[in-house]
């Protein structure tokens, strides 16, 4: 909430560096696992982050769990999570994303360049779903 950009710079740095080639290695058996899982029934989800901004991000997600994933400028990171409710925000270009999505199935959500919005004045982040 209170954090500066570089903070935040260093923060993203720091997830990214995190993803060691074993834990590169585990991710991938867990994505493709949740993928490839047709039972209705599982407790999981993928949810795939396209970041479509010209700024590196962290998409800060809250629910069953917490998780920071970090996702680079015109690229895209994904994360296996448990179904339920979960609270997304972020810092986008140094514009605030707040949102609230129910994740029951795999989701794909894409965060887009903030833009102004002529008729308020402000800047708003677009941000579309595709389930």
């Amino acid at each position: 909430t209170g954090t500066s950009n570089s903070e935040e710079a260093a923060e993203f740095k720091k997830l990214m560096s995190q993803n060691s080639t074993a834990d590169h290695q585990q991710k991938t058996v867990n994505l493709l696992n949740a993928l490839f899982d047709q039972d209705i029934s599982s407790k999981d989800a993928i949810l795939l982050v396209q970041n479509n901004s010209d700024c590196n991000m962290i998409l800060r997600l809250e629910g069953k769990g917490f998780y920071n994933l970090a996702i680079p400028t015109h690229g895209e990171n994904s994360l296996v999570l448990p179904k339920g409710d979960y609270k997304l925000s972020s810092n986008v270009c140094d514009v605030k994303y707040n949102s609230t999505k129910k994740i029951e199935k795999n989701l794909l959500v894409t965060l887009n360049s903030p833009t102004v919005n002529n008729v308020a004045g402000s800047n708003i982040l677009s941000a579309k779903s595709q389930k």
